[in-house]
């Protein structure tokens, strides 16, 4: 037989070439049959962006001393994973009995857990010659997510080791260091 693809003759087993003469396998030879195996890939993954832009959060500040010990700390709450259950149960059908809904405009939300803001001047507090402050909105003390502001005076600050990522350092007069860090969300 010659293969349809490379124009060689080959000569394939019985059975095989029985399956070719009725036309349900193509008339090709071992060489030419052989498909190169893809490797597995993992699936992609969405990128991590570790660049500081508009939409980066500030979520944790710590104050450091000269002997690493942490002073002052702001954090907000951390982040609990989300559980993927599938599509909600459409309330509402006829075979379910409710015979009354109650509506309300929080749809479900829980309005008693405050949303959390770091609010921050460090874009322009050297600019304006403000201390740098970093407030907790709203203001309040927790062990969870720390004090409820850190101010710290211009005449305080040493240096400002930002590189543009989503970690920023102060350094300060007498060998302590402020620690911004960022998240994009």
């Amino acid at each position: 037989m010659r293969c349809r693809k490379c124009g060689d003759e080959f000569e394939p087993v019985e059975e095989i070439q029985d399956l070719i003469l009725s036309g349900k396998v193509d008339q090709t030879c071992v060489s030419c049959c052989k498909v190169a195996i893809k490797p597995l890939m993992p699936p992609k993954s969405s990128k991590i962006n570790l660049v500081r832009g508009l939409q980066s959060q500030l979520y944790r500040v710590d104050w450091f001393n000269p002997d690493e010990t942490v002073t002052h700390w702001i954090a907000l709450p951390p982040r609990f994973p989300r559980l993927n259950r599938g599509r909600p149960r459409r309330m509402g059908r006829r075979d379910d009995n409710i015979y009354a809904f109650v509506m309300s405009m929080s749809a479900g939300r829980h309005v008693n857990t405050p949303h959390l803001v770091l609010r921050h001047n460090y874009n322009n507090f050297q600019r304006l010659g403000q201390p740098l402050r970093i407030e907790k909105i709203p203001s309040f003390q927790c062990p969870l997510t720390g004090g409820s502001e850190i101010i710290v005076p211009v005449g305080a600050i040493a240096s400002v080791e930002d590189t543009g990522g989503l970690l920023v350092v102060l350094a300060i007069k007498g060998g302590g260091r402020v620690q911004m860090k960022f998240r994009n969300t």
